[in-house]
């Protein structure tokens, strides 16, 4: 576990080599690497049901790198939390429009803070480690895991008094860090600069030959603080650029996590003050400094989803071929096809800024500025009211383009490399090409013990992010639950894992699951809310409002599914697995609710029906990806208002200390699947 290769202290986290270094100067000095490998590590103890080991890393990030943060974001880029407001209604020429021409000076619980790519127990947020330390979002990155934890695990009180005035500090320093430069980018989008594509490079000519890589001005704008790689000749290879996506992926994410965390806070307090009798037929008394407190409030979140649409949009790259998702801001020639870092796709994964799911064939592959439009029409498999638009769900076709162009190119050459990989897999339905990046990882890159070793530098330095990640990722292919108020059972399951049980997982939202398998689809799964977790939406139509939480979906696979996807649309195709014939798309299914509430619906491709205790439905149309067909998927959906048998009391309830004090109704939902071929 993650929180093993910590110190025998509560503060501090597990770095590259956790206990297990035995160096005095060991490889990259033993640090907390915020570009990718320190979140790396904490990805699978919510879902491996471990919460006690995140908390050296919250505990580190609130103690130490914030308060480091805080002074590097006044020092280095004189941010503190107090710029007026300085936009317009069309076109802001600063985000931070929420902070009146008084606000605080920036020494408050919630200041403004960054930190860039490498840290270490002191918590160090200054530039560091030459060019690659150009990149102030390293805090915004790792900030994320106070969301995460909570949304595990329910817990408002730690969110309150520890992990909100991260994620708000953080949002804070984006706000007066972003700016827009309407000469270059009349379309007023809020930029950030400069930064870095995490550690990757792209090539420009030399300056003083006359050329010009870019849409926008010269190309002396961009060499201004360049290095030389290996290109010869008349290239430059720079790593230091304006906006690349995974600034704006990270911008969005942590926005989207700053907008929820502050609509539960506020339901925490009126709930706290219903309870105190301060509310009369459902409508509080506020007295002045609270309803200052809330306007502010409104005005900070307000100002979070004007900045979020001024964002530059994802875009296809014209020039690298495969309709790959463009890295960086201009359509650059990219030097190192194969990079390890997968950074353009942290919209897929570890956030989930898009989701693969669409009722089209293939999704295409479009063109840069304007050829992706049409993608934009792609209708969606309809899953509720809770549903992004239609303009995220190309997206992630592009997102699996690039990593196969990452692969082609020798891409996922580390540990921790394939182990991202797995998870993006994951995340795109892919069991089968999930289970290659963990082949790769324990039969290329693990030594006799399995410990993951870097294969960038010799096989003797050990970097435990990448044993970390492939856990995360093998929980990743069985349960997923990163969409509001749905999970995922067997999403990502290769073929070479034909039957099987998993037991003790947890998925966002409070539930412990357990699922048993056999001939690649799920035949029972028990799910129980042990924890009460308040998760809003990250819209702000409807105010603080958090949201419908009366039924959750539960998404079910009754078959593998083909990394290739096939070639046939065809009902009756036949494949062969495990030495015997399978009908892929004609198998009726049988789903029993046991205990513990009614399945309202019930639906297979687009088909969906009303349905009550027992519901046996048919075969709908596909949903596919480009690249994986999403052979019989089905999902059902349970009222949650129905509370469970009376006698199924809190002896299942997974302990995680004061945590468990916020339960009042345990709620287990039994499915059995029974499948008739």
């Amino acid at each position: 576990a993650a929180g093993a290769s910590s110190p025998p202290s509560p503060f501090l986290p597990a770095s590259c080599q956790g206990l297990w270094n035995k160096f005095m100067d060991p490889a990259w000095s033993n640090p907390l690497t915020l570009d990718i490998n320190l979140d790396m590590t904490y990805w699978g103890v919510h879902t491996g049901h471990m919460p006690r080991a995140a908390e050296p890393l919250l505990s580190w990030i609130s103690r130490a790198l914030v308060k480091d943060g805080r002074r590097t974001a006044r020092e280095t880029y004189n941010i503190r939390g107090d710029r007026g407001r300085r936009e317009t209604s069309s076109s802001p020429a600063h985000a931070s429009s929420y902070f009146g021409d008084d606000g605080d000076d920036g020494e408050g619980e919630d200041a403004p803070w960054c930190a860039h790519h490498q840290s270490n127990a002191y918590g160090r947020a200054t530039v560091t480690d030459g060019v690659w330390g150009v990149w102030a979002l390293g805090g915004a990155w790792i900030s994320r895991q106070a969301w995460e934890s909570y949304v595990f695990w329910g817990d408002a009180e730690a969110l309150r008094l520890r992990d909100y005035d991260m994620l708000k500090g953080a949002a804070r320093f984006v706000q007066e860090y972003l700016f827009s430069d309407l000469e270059a980018y009349p379309e007023g989008w809020l930029l950030t600069g400069p930064s870095q594509s995490p550690e990757n490079a792209y090539k420009l000519p030399i300056i003083g030959n006359g050329g010009s890589d870019t849409n926008h001005g010269s190309n002396e704008s961009h060499a201004v603080f360049t290095h030389t790689g290996e290109g010869g000749g008349d290239e430059l290879t720079i790593g230091i650029c304006t906006s690349p996506l995974v600034d704006n992926e990270i911008i969005r994410e942590l926005f989207h996590n700053t907008i929820m965390a502050t609509k539960v806070l506020r339901r925490m307090k009126e709930d706290k003050a219903l309870k105190a009798g301060h509310a009369k037929e459902g409508n509080r008394r506020l007295d002045e400094e609270e309803k200052e407190e809330e306007e502010e409030e409104k005005r900070f979140l307000s100002s979070l989803q004007n900045t979020l649409s001024h964002l530059p949009p994802r875009k296809v790259s014209k020039r690298t071929p495969g309709g790959v998702l463009m890295e960086w801001l201009e359509d650059y020639e990219e030097c190192c096809p194969g990079f390890r870092h997968q950074s353009p796709i942290y919209g897929l994964f570890p956030a989930n800024l898009y989701n693969p799911l669409t009722e089209e064939e293939e999704v295409g592959e479009g063109g840069g500025d304007g050829g992706h439009e049409q993608l934009l029409q792609q209708q969606l498999l309809s899953r509720g009211a809770e549903r992004k638009t239609v303009k995220e769900f190309w997206v992630a076709s592009a997102a699996r383009a690039l990593i196969k162009r990452r692969l082609d190119n020798g891409g996922g050459s580390t540990g921790w490399s394939a182990a991202w990989l797995a998870n993006a897999f994951a995340r795109l339905f892919d069991g089968d090409s999930a289970a290659e990046m963990l082949a790769r990882i324990v039969g290329r890159y693990a030594g006799d013990n399995l410990f993951n070793h870097d294969n960038a530098w010799n096989s003797s330095v050990f970097q435990a992010d990448g044993n970390f990640g492939g856990g995360a990722a093998i929980a990743e292919m069985l349960l997923q639950s990163q969409v509001r108020n749905e999970i995922y059972l067997l999403p990502a399951l290769p073929s070479s894992w034909p039957s099987g049980s998993v037991s003790g997982l947890r998925a966002r939202g409070g539930y412990s699951v357990s699922i048993r398998w056999e001939s690649g689809g799920v035949n029972a799964a028990t799910l129980t809310k042990t924890h009460n977790v308040v998760w809003p939406s990250s819209s702000l139509e409807g105010g603080y409002d958090t949201g419908d939480e009366s039924s959750l979906k539960v998404f079910f696979w009754l078959s593998h599914q083909s990394k290739d996807g096939g070639s046939s649309n065809d009902d009756d195709h036949e494949r062969e697995s495990h030495g015997r014939s399978q009908k892929n798309c004609s198998a009726a299914v049988g789903v029993y609710l046991v205990e513990g509430g009614d399945i309202d619906d019930v639906a297979y491709g687009e088909g969906k029906q009303r349905a009550g205790k027992h519901e046996t439905f048919q075969k709908g149309k596909w949903l596919s990806v480009k690249g994986t067909k999403l052979r019989g998927m089905c999902y059902v959906t349970i009222d949650r208002h129905t509370h469970p048998k009376a006698g199924d009391h809190t002896d299942n309830i997974e302990s995680s200390g004061s945590i468990t004090d916020q339960v009042n109704v345990l709620q287990r939902y039994q499915l059995l699947f029974h499948h008739h071929m």
